[in-house]
């Protein structure tokens, strides 16, 4: 099976800085490191990520300068690109005073303290069941705020699922480690993603498996999803494209599971083929709130219900800060 080398290439389809034009229904868009030959010359990971962050939401790191602005078709013009902490900050600014950064109420370590109780009541509390040491530590190190839209940052670490645009959800802190317990006893397994949305899971699946290929129908959540994961610095094994998502990634195949993020009641013969024998097909939410997985024995798949992630939600958790609408963003200048 050839292997995944990281290079700059992005599908002829894309016109970056000038707009994109429409591909077909059946063509991929590569918009993190491109799937390449054995014989292809590998680049820096970072610099060879062919996506820049410009939807609304997305979460440049601190003390970087804003990349130049890109547009998808029919995308309205991008608005400033603040991150969490700038926001926070002048969020806080306008109601209390500048913040100082030994200040204990800092974003920060108001994130990390919701973070830390989000593990010990959603994740391991009364009438939860995750035991898995390192689902644990990826939950409680990946930035669950770094991947959504401003205006919901104090929503982050709430035991709900977060509207992240576009009529999609980020899936609750619940959902997401119990959809990483079912990977991470295969530390080797390679994995495929259907539905990347915020892209939050692929980021807690890539801390415990070899390599997350991840795919997204949307266009505008795929390219804000690829700028985060960048930004945060989840570029060696993680994979993000965006198109018809029943192709699943045929040249990366087979994969060791596949989770398919939706609803659904059929799954297309293309993803089966894709999956190993042996391997499982996890859906973290099916109709009636249960997580619900299939092993594939003898081309066969045997669906079983794991466990129902829809519990009552623990009360609270959420982190302070005060209403974005006090905020009066600075547009942010862009070299020509």
């Amino acid at each position: 099976m050839a292997s995944v080398a990281v290079s700059g290439l992005i599908s002829a389809g894309v016109c970056l800085g000038g707009g994109e034009p429409s591909a077909p229904a059946n063509a991929w868009t590569i918009l993190t490191p491109a799937f390449s030959s054995t014989n292809a010359q590998s680049s820096d990971p970072v610099a060879a990520l062919a996506v820049a962050a410009s939807e609304p939401g997305t979460n440049p790191p601190s003390g970087t300068p804003s990349p130049r602005p890109q547009r998808a078709t029919a995308v309205p013009p991008p608005v400033p690109q603040l991150s969490p902490d700038i926001i926070a900050r002048m969020q806080r600014a306008a109601l209390h005073g500048p913040l100082r950064a030994t200040n204990t109420h800092s974003p920060s370590v108001l994130f990390s303290a919701a973070r830390e109780k989000m593990v010990e009541e959603q994740l391991t509390g009364p009438g939860r069941a995750i035991a898995t040491k390192s689902v644990l530590e990826a939950m409680g190190t990946v930035p669950r705020q770094s991947f959504l839209p401003y205006e919901v940052l104090s929503e982050a670490y709430m035991d709900k699922p977060v509207d992240i645009r576009y009529g999609r959800m980020m899936e609750s802190p619940y959902v997401v480690a119990s959809v990483a317990e079912q990977v991470a006893s295969n530390p080797a397994a390679r994995v495929l993603e259907i539905g990347t949305g915020s892209g939050y899971q692929a980021a807690v699946l890539s801390r415990l498996v070899k390599e997350v290929y991840t795919t997204e129908a949307n266009p505008i959540l795929a390219r804000r999803a690829a700028g985060d994961l960048r930004n945060q610095g989840f570029t060696n094994n993680l994979f993000v494209r965006t198109g018809d998502p029943a192709l699943g990634w045929p040249e990366a195949a087979p994969f060791d599971a596949i989770i398919v993020n939706g609803s659904t009641n059929e799954i297309p013969e293309t993803l089966k083929s894709q999956l190993k024998e042996g391997g499982q097909l996890i859906i973290p939410v099916d109709s009636d709130g249960n997580l619900k997985r299939a092993q594939k024995a003898a081309s066969r798949l045997t669906p079983q219900i794991v466990r129902s992630v829809r519990p009552v939600p623990v009360a609270g958790n959420a982190v302070e800060l005060p209403p974005v609408a006090k905020v009066t963003p600075v547009q942010t200048q862009v070299a020509k």
